[in-house]
């Protein structure tokens, strides 16, 4: 026992002259432990050996990085275990549950639907046009998507074709599209004046645009007529002459031949039953149907119509009565 002692004093002391020492390991394998004066003058106490399964913080605490710092942050992207021992290996802040931290690589936050567009329609400002030339003022309302609407207006102090006036002042703030109304001067004292002719028998179509063609406004009438065909011009007014820019030509134009109902004349004389089938607008013409109309026996009186009465014919029809 004696001996027993003396070596383990002997042990000891060799142990803090050398300041080391033999453990071993769970594998029973032996490994020298390094004692630094630090932990020499430690006091037990002071660093109470913590169980690793019952303190993660104390496992977290225990594990050095290369650069000697016990923090347990990794400035090599490593795996890091968490303040409850789970490792987390998601190292980039801005994935997870697809919402993000702001960063705009976390794509957007929420979903919105788009705003409607308010459509506002475009305008453009009206250019000067009073005492301007007709066709220039006409192409400046063109060039900026605007229409004309042109009359013309007999003037003694603005020449022809200058605009007298507009229906927008210049300036004027419109949409596209807008029909500005222009009034041009037709002169006076001869100037400006139009050679009117005669359009009679002619297509109302025809003379309708010849006449627009030379700023004159055209009306139209109908009326039935046996000697114009239907669709030509009877008549017009002012028939000659001449008109200015903007006047008014009345046509009157053909519809052709009325439908008329042959008038009942029987038993009038024939010159009577004649004038009433001419007032209705055909003509007639008297038949003896005696062998002998200056006999005697000769009534004069009208026996039989041709066509009979009640027929419908056009106007101008030969009615033919007989006479006995």
């Amino acid at each position: 026992m004696r001996k027993l002692c003396l070596l383990v004093g002997a042990c000891l002391s060799l142990t803090l002259v050398s300041g080391c020492t033999a453990a071993t390991d769970d594998a029973g394998t032996s490994r020298p432990v390094v004692m630094t004066p630090s932990s020499r003058m430690q006091s037990p106490s002071a660093s109470p050996t913590a169980d690793p399964s019952t303190s993660p913080s104390a496992t977290v605490s225990s594990t050095s990085s290369p650069s000697g710092s016990a923090s347990g942050d990794d400035d090599q992207g490593q795996t890091t275990p968490d303040a409850r021992g789970k490792i987390d290996n998601n190292t980039d802040p801005g994935s997870g549950d697809g919402r993000g931290d702001g960063d705009p690589a976390d794509g957007p936050t929420s979903i919105q639907e788009p705003r409607p567009t308010q459509m506002i329609p475009a305008t453009v400002m009206t250019p000067a046009m009073e005492g301007v030339v007709e066709a220039d003022a006409v192409a400046a309302l063109a060039r900026i998507g605007l229409d004309a609407e042109v009359t013309y207006q007999p003037s003694d102090t603005v020449p022809s074709g200058i605009v007298i006036s507009a229906s927008v002042e210049e300036g004027t703030a419109v949409a596209l599209g807008t029909v500005v109304a222009l009034v041009v001067s037709g002169g006076s004292g001869g100037e400006g004046l139009i050679d009117l002719p005669s359009y009679v028998g002619t297509p109302s179509d025809e003379a309708r645009a010849e006449l627009e063609a030379l700023g004159l406004v055209v009306v139209t009438t109908a009326e039935h007529s046996i000697a114009i065909a239907p669709g030509s011009v009877i008549s017009q007014s002012p028939d000659t002459g001449q008109a200015s820019p903007g006047d008014t030509v009345t046509l009157v134009v053909s519809d052709g031949p009325e439908l008329l109902a042959v008038p009942d004349v029987m038993g009038m004389s024939g010159a009577a039953a004649c004038d009433a089938i001419d007032a209705v607008g055909f003509t007639c013409q008297i038949v003896c149907d005696l062998e002998n109309c200056d006999s005697d026996g000769f009534l004069d009186r009208v026996a039989r119509i041709a066509p009979e009465a009640g027929t419908m014919v056009y106007q101008g029809f030969s009615v033919t009565v007989h006479v006995v």
